[in-house]
């Protein structure tokens, strides 16, 4: 095995390992908002004033997450997943311009060449062949052909001006 086939399957592997990693590496992460962490009071004391605090906390801390969810998303977005995803592109548009687009190519040349020295000589000496062995069959039956020939034109002679004189009036518009 040379170098070449060994980038090649390296780099099959890898876009395959990417194309199965971009979409885990979007899913995994919201596993863990799936997790109870159980009810956790923060402030001792009265259950209802625990109750009015933690619904007032909750909201302003539901608002700062949600828009620092958003912009940490973004970010991460921007920094990490956009960059691995150009990098992805890069790799396999010069994949494709490296390996396959000349891989394509060559077989085309290859075909072309297979063509014109093998199957087309093969053709036309079979062509030939054929051709000589008519031609000797041909010059076997020339004389009877001959005959029948002659006897089809006395026949056509006897009925020509009948169908001549037919023919002319067809094409000139005389009636017969």
């Amino acid at each position: 095995m040379n170098q070449l086939q060994i980038y090649q399957r390296i780099m099959i592997l890898s876009i395959f390992a990417a194309m199965l990693a971009a979409p885990a590496s979007l899913i995994l992460p919201g596993f863990c908002f799936a997790q109870d962490f159980g009810k956790i009071s923060e402030f001792g004391g009265n259950e209802e004033a625990n109750q009015e605090v933690n619904q007032e906390v909750g909201e302003v801390k539901a608002d700062t997450a949600r828009n620092g969810f958003i912009n940490t998303v973004k970010k991460f977005w921007e920094i990490r997943i956009l960059p691995c995803f150009h990098k992805i592109g890069d790799r396999i548009t010069n994949f494709w311009y490296l390996t396959i687009k000349p891989g394509i190519q060559n077989a085309g040349d290859r075909a072309y060449n297979i063509w014109h020295q093998k199957v087309k000589p093969f053709t036309r000496e079979s062509i030939d062949k054929i051709k000589k062995f008519l031609g000797k069959e041909a010059e076997k039956q020339k004389p009877g052909i001959i005959e029948e020939f002659d006897k089809e034109k006395e026949e056509l002679k006897q009925e020509a001006p009948g169908l001549w004189e037919r023919l002319k009036g067809i094409i000139w518009g005389q009636q017969p």
